[in-house]
């Protein structure tokens, strides 16, 4: 059982371990001053998130995870801002996000089936997701003009076949913890959305490389995976659905599963990384 939980969970952070220790003695600054300075944010507003409105509730990891997801975000509006370097970033991972975060919103802004228990899903944890969901529709009309004039080409049949299939499989294993059936398939079709949004990006860099914000920007991505992913699995029996089968909520295990394909991809391609390194 402690291989099943602690594996999964474990073996990422290694894979990243790994990789920032070889950018940072192969002459690249994983932590130079432009990607020091969100962490820093991230991490004071997180100590103070925990320590105002967390009150010790392990729902918490939820507001971090959407913070997660933020803070990829800002490493995006980095990587835009970088002179030449507008094609490190996928348009597409950013469109998929976007879909993720607006189906999140669709629930969180008046439904309360897949809020944090604590105090900070009483307005912080939407507030994250509304400000992240804003950067990303000033970044993507710029993302999209470079594609137009010339950058690093985008795969959208593949991204808009990942949107169908993140549609499709919300409204197939869609738990019930709102009652509302059109709704509670949004949510799960936003956490497929997010887990599938690592591919496009995982793509892009295997065709043009990686550089420290496109790796930092895939780093957030899945830290926000993880953290969702600790909180669902010790949530899983509280999360309703009708069964297919008596006695087994598929949606529960839907959710764990869409979590271990987005870290097990990254962990994966992590580990390709270290290893053509070497």
């Amino acid at each position: 059982l402690k291989s099943l939980i602690y594996t999964p969970i474990l073996t990422p952070l290694n894979q990243f371990a790994e990789m920032s220790f070889h950018m940072t003695f192969s002459g690249q600054k994983f932590f130079a001053g432009e990607v020091a300075i969100p962490y820093l944010v991230f991490l004071g507003i997180a100590a103070a998130v925990n320590f105002n409105m967390g009150e010790g509730s392990l729902s918490t990891l939820l507001t971090f995870s959407g913070m997660s997801q933020c803070l990829a975000v800002s490493f995006a509006w980095l990587q835009h801002h970088q002179p030449g370097k507008d094609g490190g970033i996928s348009a597409g991972s950013l469109l998929l996000n976007a879909l993720a975060i607006a189906a999140r919103l669709s629930n969180s802004t008046w439904l309360d089936g897949y809020l944090p228990t604590d105090t900070s899903g009483d307005g912080f944890y939407q507030a994250v997701d509304i400000c992240t969901l804003v950067v990303l529709f000033r970044l993507l009309p710029y993302k999209l003009r470079a594609l137009s004039n010339g950058g690093k080409g985008e795969d959208w049949h593949l991204v808009f076949g990942l949107a169908a299939v993140a549609v499709a499989l919300g409204a197939l294993l869609r738990a019930d913890m709102n009652g509302r059936p059109f709704f509670d398939g949004l949510w799960m079709a936003g956490l497929f959305a997010g887990s599938l949004a690592v591919v496009p990006q995982l793509r892009l860099i295997a065709r043009a490389g990686s550089g420290t914000l496109s790796t930092h920007f895939v780093s957030a991505m899945a830290l926000g995976q993880l953290m969702s992913a600790i909180y669902m699995w010790h949530a899983r029996q509280d999360i309703q659905s009708e069964p297919w089968i008596e006695g087994f909520s598929y949606s529960a295990y839907a959710i764990l599963a869409a979590h271990a394909f987005h870290l097990a991809l990254v962990c994966d391609f992590s580990t390709d990384c270290v290893a053509a390194a070497e």
